[in-house]
């Protein structure tokens, strides 16, 4: 509805209920603690796995699709 390009969204979850999110073309974050159901069904190219859990997965995926500055996250 809000026509959004594929290279304004990125998706990011950790559980089954996020399954579908997962299965369109959007980039996707998931972080070390997503649930391995979920881990499995994440293997497109455009989805990054981060090796941090809940939300620092969340911002170390944002910025390594480079939606936020190094220099944009608290120390």
């Amino acid at each position: 509805k809000m026509a959004y390009s594929p290279d304004q969204v990125v998706v990011a979850g950790d559980a089954g209920n996020d399954r579908q999110i997962f299965e369109t073309e959007f980039r996707g974050i998931v972080p070390a603690n997503a649930l391995d159901e979920l881990k499995a069904l994440a293997r497109q190219p455009w989805h990054y796995h981060s090796p941090r859990p809940e939300a620092r997965g969340v911002i170390d995926g944002l910025l390594h699709f480079g939606f936020i500055a190094p220099d944009d996250v608290l120390q």
